[in-house]
């Protein structure tokens, strides 16, 4: 058996970069324990920049920067400019209404600008989301190519144990664990890429959350001030109808006012006409008392021989009176007609009364019959009153006019009810009552 010479890793050519299918590496199977090898090319993974590059041929990695970049630098932009565009907005919020509806447009502009904006950070989100997607990829990548490592290293433990066993394959066994050695380097040297490009992507997304953030507080005091705007103005509207209700009542009171005045003024016409008219009827009635005057002064002579023969006829009228008054007295002592006495066989009950019913309240158009005190419906007829208490008076009414089932009342009169019955006594008061005429007066005597 020849010697086979130990050599350093450096003693032997290196793998080249670039296709390795032309490589393969040696193992051992963990489960059946047998030897088995593999295409190195199948070993290596891609990463995101250079699956990117691959499918954007000449692009450099600096382009690939600058795409992963670009929406959040579109973000800031458009931030920038809805910042300014909402400081020129709460100066001029105030200014008047005119303001006001520029001010609403460009809270249309900057609501169009925070829907980009989100649309910007939505695609940056989208894209924070697939460079973790690819750095989980990455991450997945160097996890098996760490596991691969480590198989790698258990199989170079047992290829050295095969070396104390076999020393023959002492060589080749070595060659493959300088072979998974150059693997181990190179996919060390992918992970450290991984782990950059894993970096960069986690900051990006940070810078993306971060104007995300700043955005959000932007669209939040832009609503606050529209908010403010929209209270102030509804405000402002309930005062503009609060006046305009004080007017209308004021309209009102005005027109109530000029309507009572117009009211008054027809009274006073009324009065003055009446004013006049009874003046004219007192300057009417002073020439006839003037006329009469003259005639009375003119017949005085006559008139005192007439009333002194008067006198001695009245005064035997009187006499005659008082004794037919005497003889009365006894006639109807203790007989007291009353108008309430329903029953014709009492001695106090009134023939031929007139009947006029009591109602409880004013008539109205249905009111077109009552109950008389027999019981019986009676209709009423054009012409007939009735009359209802109000306020100790008797109110009196008056049918005039039927017509299609409806009656037409109209008040006709009132009068003070009388506390209790009214008797009729005899005639003994004449004696009092007796005037006598001396020189054409009345006198007492």
């Amino acid at each position: 058996m020849s010697k086979i010479e130990k050599k350093k890793v450096t003693d032997f050519n290196k793998v080249p970069d670039g296709n390795l299918s032309k490589y393969i590496a040696f193992g051992v199977d963990r489960v059946t324990n047998e030897s088995a090898w593999a295409d190195m090319e199948s070993l290596r993974g891609n990463t995101a920049f250079q699956e990117w590059q691959d499918k954007n041929p000449g692009k450099t990695y600096d382009d690939w920067i600058v795409l992963l970049q670009a929406p959040a630098q579109e973000a800031a932009d458009g931030i920038d400019k809805l910042k300014a565009d909402l400081t020129e907005f709460g100066k001029n919020a105030i200014a008047s209404e005119k303001a006001r509806v520029e001010a609403e447009k460009q809270r249309v502009e900057v609501e169009k600008l925070r829907v980009e904006a989100e649309a910007a950070r939505a695609s940056a989100e989208s894209l924070r989301e697939d460079a973790e997607e690819l750095r989980d990829q990455s991450e997945t990548e160097r996890i098996n190519a760490e596991i691969a490592r480590k198989e790698a290293e258990s199989n170079r433990v047992l290829s050295e144990g095969f070396r104390v066993d076999e020393e023959a394959k002492r060589a080749a066994a070595e060659l493959v664990r300088i072979q998974s050695e150059q693997n181990r380097v190179t996919e060390e040297g992918k992970r450290v890429e991984a782990e950059k490009a894993r970096v960069a992507a986690e900051s990006l997304r940070d810078q993306s959350e971060q104007e995300r953030i700043n955005a959000e507080d932007l669209r939040d005091q832009a609503e606050s001030a529209r908010a403010t705007e929209e209270v102030d103005r509804d405000q402002a509207e309930q005062e503009r109808i609060s006046k305009e209700e004080e007017r209308v009542q004021m309209e009102q009171g005005r027109i109530s006012a000029e309507t009572i005045r117009a009211e008054k003024e027809k009274a006073r016409i009324v009065e003055e006409q009446l004013r006049e008219t009874s003046e004219s009827t007192r300057q009417a009635n002073e020439t006839t008392r003037q006329a009469q005057e003259e005639q009375r002064e003119q017949m005085t002579a006559q008139v005192i021989l007439d009333a002194e023969q008067a006198t001695g006829k009245a005064n035997t009228a009187a006499d005659r009176a008082n004794r037919a008054a005497e003889a009365a007295e006894g006639v109807i002592s203790g007989l007291q007609p009353d108008w309430n006495v329903i029953d014709p066989v009492n001695k106090n009950y009134i023939k031929n009364k007139p009947e006029i019913p009591t109602l409880d309240m004013a008539p109205t158009a249905e009111t077109l019959s009552y109950v008389n005190t027999d019981g019986t419906t009676i209709n009423f007829r054009i012409g007939d009153e009735v009359r209802v208490a109000e306020d100790g008076e008797y109110v009196f009414y008056r049918l005039y006019d039927l017509a299609g089932g409806k009656a037409s009342w109209k008040e006709s009169g009132s009068g003070t009810a009388l506390p209790g019955n009214v008797y009729l006594t005899g005639a003994n008061y004449y004696n009092e009552s007796v005037r006598t005429i001396k020189q054409g007066y009345l006198s007492n005597e």
